[in-house]
């Protein structure tokens, strides 16, 4: 380890005591509280010197008597992750569209309410009922993000494609049916080739 890059993990103070040092996890399994518990610890060690003594809270090695803490990283995420423009229905009737951080703001609702209409959406539309459902919306993902291919399957050709879509909303009976017509087509090629034509 270099002179400049500071040790990795934490000191924790109780009542102004230094009591442990350690990584997260170590103070989570050592005191028995959620990694949650713990990060409430880390965001209250980046009070100033004087507001954080008398609080249980947990410090970056090297800043135990600074009054500068350095901010914690926040991981990149997700870069690079196509993002899908949805279109939020309730009883067929158009509410919105948007990505699902856009409509969690629209329709104020959190993230996972957003991920639950649009696990709504891919059921048939018989079952949906008269809940919120959202639908991905491919025409505008790609006006928004042109740079991204939204076709998985972009060696289909146009009809394969338009199939497909058709295929998302059609009934049980609908599906029943081409699946009998595969199976007596099938039938009936078997028995041509039995009789040699």
């Amino acid at each position: 380890m270099s002179e400049t890059e500071k040790p990795k993990g934490y000191s924790l103070f109780i009542d102004g005591k230094l009591v442990a040092k350690g990584s997260r996890e170590s103070f989570s399994a050592k005191y028995g509280v959620s990694l949650a518990t713990v990060d409430t610890w880390v965001k209250k060690g980046r009070l100033p010197l004087r507001e954080r003594m008398p609080l249980k809270h947990a410090v970056p090695f090297g800043y135990e008597n600074s009054d500068e803490v350095p901010p914690v990283r926040k991981s990149p995420g997700k870069k690079g992750i196509a993002k899908k423009v949805y279109s939020v229905y309730q009883s067929g009737h158009l509410l919105g569209m948007g990505t699902a951080d856009e409509l969690a703001e629209q329709f104020h609702v959190k993230k996972p309410t957003v991920y639950f209409w649009i696990s709504k959406g891919k059921l048939d539309y018989d079952q949906i009922g008269t809940v919120k459902y959202a639908i991905f919306n491919e025409t505008e993902t790609k006006k928004r993000f042109p740079q991204l291919d939204t076709q998985r399957n972009s060696d289909l050709s146009k009809d394969e494609r338009k199939e497909k879509e058709r295929r998302k909303h059609e009934t049980k009976e609908e599906r029943r049916l081409r699946r009998n017509i595969r199976a007596q087509m099938a039938i009936e090629n078997s028995r041509k080739e039995e009789l040699g034509l």
